[in-house]
């Protein structure tokens, strides 16, 4: 059942990364704060989609916020950091920072995401969740 769980949560992220694109707000919101609350509720953190969900809102965030994105993508990354990524794995990554670096430099991105890698999981999603109303 978690496993399920994590998936509705992951695809209620993706559907809210897609309305925000679309500009439709109200959806995109309620989309990620359901998805941020199934993820506080799971037990079992230790899934890729668990963390991909905070990458995909890190990447929402990053034209309003980019050191807030940048600090929540060091608390995803500091929890899931496979050894063999997929080749659109390491691109998404890669350019999520790129995009985020492009906006506040090198030093205050790598700032906020090392504050980010001191986060728990828990912690991370807190911290998401204080940020959804900046959509």
């Amino acid at each position: 059942w978690e496993d399920f769980k994590i998936v509705v949560a992951f695809l209620d992220m993706y559907l809210g990364w897609a309305y925000t694109h679309k500009g439709e707000r109200e959806p995109a919101i309620e989309k990620i704060r359901s998805s941020l609350e199934s993820l506080s509720e799971i037990e079992d953190q230790n899934n890729e989609l668990f963390t991909y969900s905070l990458q995909i809102f890190s990447s929402i965030l990053n034209s309003l916020d980019p050191t807030a994105a940048s600090r929540l993508l060091g608390g995803a990354y500091a929890h899931h950091r496979p050894l063999s990524a997929s080749p659109w794995e390491q691109y998404y990554r890669q350019s999520v920072s790129e995009k985020i670096k492009s906006q506040i430099g090198d030093e205050k991105y790598n700032r906020a995401f090392a504050e980010g890698e001191k986060m728990s999981l828990n912690e991370a999603i807190e911290f998401a969740k204080s940020l959804v109303e900046k959509l």
